[in-house]
């Protein structure tokens, strides 16, 4: 049972939650971390390469200190561990991406009371009639960072054998068709998103020297058709919780045309338990929903398997993922 200390301990650190964040972001904004791999840098040394005043460089590499991010000793500081394994630019499960993310979704949450008041989105205030390149990479830079040890994860519990042609619908940047393909020799697969996504998926294909087997599909997921009969799988992750039911329907009933007979369906989201309350991640995410979106949230697997089943999915199977997500498999027979 919790004592009064820590019940009060427990509001305390709640309320103040976003200065830890905010000291993150912060960081990786001026890629202190990046500055840092294998090297010992004096406070000086660092204010005077981010180009920002000592005494308050000091404070936040103290703050960065005190979060376990570096260590120092006198004016030195140098990365630990983890600030080397994912906050550094360019290494290979670097999370700086996500993270700057986290820091353009400030603005949303700080209109949550509106959010909930109008039960519409605020993330559209300031938005012209294009999207900003820059912000746009980001946030497919930032899906790929999310997808750096997902991906593996899901190939690895996905059982594709025999299977020639996979579509990963609102791929992004392509980060779980390049594992699936990785994995099963015999497999190509197409990524499917729109056309200033796509440019960028691309890059990563080619980087990952897999041009000859992933094509993409410039497209609207809400437009036309995936195709007819084309598929041996379909792949939607983390898609559905931009949208309402309704919509979603629509959606499986254009994953169960594009399938080939004995063709799959894999829906990959953060899913929450029947009680809506959680795990916390998805919880909270349902809320980023809310203030991004027009209807979107995050949904219960019986939710999901239930649009599955009436647009006519059959031999519904849930896998169960780390960090809250989960797949819901559905099977289209002649």
């Amino acid at each position: 049972m919790k004592t009064i200390k820590s019940q009060f301990d427990y509001i305390s650190d709640l309320s103040a939650g976003y200065w830890k964040s905010q000291v993150l972001i912060v960081a990786v904004e001026f890629e202190i971390f990046t500055k840092l791999y294998r090297s010992e840098k004096s406070i000086v040394s660092l204010a005077s390469q981010i180009k920002a005043e000592k005494r308050a460089t000091e404070m936040l590499l103290n703050a960065l200190a005190g979060l376990g991010f570096l260590s120092k000793k006198g004016d030195m500081f140098k990365n630990r561990q983890i600030a080397d394994r994912f906050l550094v630019k360019g290494r290979p499960m670097y999370q700086g991406n996500r993270i700057l993310l986290f820091g353009n979704l400030w603005d949303n949450w700080g209109k949550l009371n509106r959010a909930v008041k109008t039960g519409g989105p605020v993330s559209f205030d300031n938005v012209g009639e294009e999207v900003d390149p820059a912000r746009r990479r980001v946030f497919i830079s930032a899906m790929r960072d999310f997808a750096v040890l997902k991906s593996k994860e899901v190939a690895k519990s996905l059982d594709l054998s025999g299977c020639k042609l996979l579509l990963d619908l609102g791929g992004g940047p392509g980060s779980f068709a390049i594992e699936f393909v990785k994995l099963n020799p015999g497999l190509n697969a197409v990524v499917f998103d729109l056309e200033g996504v796509t440019e960028i998926t691309m890059e990563y294909i080619n980087e990952a020297k897999l041009e000859k087997r992933i094509s993409t599909i410039n497209g609207e997921c809400l437009g036309g058709s995936y195709g007819k009969g084309l598929y041996d799988v379909v792949f939607v992750s983390n898609l559905m919780h931009m949208y309402d039911e309704k919509i979603n329907i629509k959606i499986a009933k254009k994953c169960l045309a594009a399938l080939k007979d004995n063709g799959r369906v894999v829906v990959h989201d953060f899913l929450l338990d029947n009680s809506m309350t959680a795990p916390e991640f998805a919880v909270l995410f349902s809320l980023n929903m809310l203030t991004a979106t027009h209807g979107g949230r995050n949904y219960s697997a019986s939710e999901i398997t239930k649009w599955l089943q009436q647009v006519g999915f059959e031999n519904l199977q849930r896998i169960n993922l780390s960090s809250g997500s989960g797949m819901i498999i559905g099977t289209k027979y002649k």
